[in-house]
């Protein structure tokens, strides 16, 4: 096994819990640990919530180099049905479309920051 798609999902326990993970920072620094020791690079995917600012991207690049990260997936936070998460439709980027099949589609809404 060389690489493994991890969802570490966030590097903050806050926005972990906010986004309804059940996981903690430290379970995926332990996780690291772990891929580190048997030489499995890890493909980190990571939400960006909207409040992010320049200084959070920064820290989220400290943390990914210091656990040794070499390939990540940053993915807008979307509010997709069932997490929890409610936004105004004046948020969304793109509006919610209701697909023939009645799934409902949303897309990442506008940066706070």
């Amino acid at each position: 096994m060389r690489t493994i798609i991890v969802g570490l999902e966030s590097f903050k326990d806050t926005e972990l819990n906010e986004f309804h993970k059940q996981s903690d920072s430290n379970t995926n620094r332990r996780a690291m640990e772990v891929m580190n020791r048997y030489n499995v690079d890890c493909y980190a995917a990571v939400i960006i919530s909207p409040s992010w600012s320049k200084e959070d991207f920064q820290k989220a690049g400290d943390i990914m180099l210091d656990l040794g990260i070499k390939f990540v997936n940053l993915q807008p936070l979307t509010p997709l049905k069932g997490i929890g998460l409610s936004v105004k439709d004046e948020d969304l980027v793109i509006k919610k479309m209701i697909l023939q099949n009645g799934i409902s589609l949303t897309c990442p809404f506008v940066p706070v920051k």
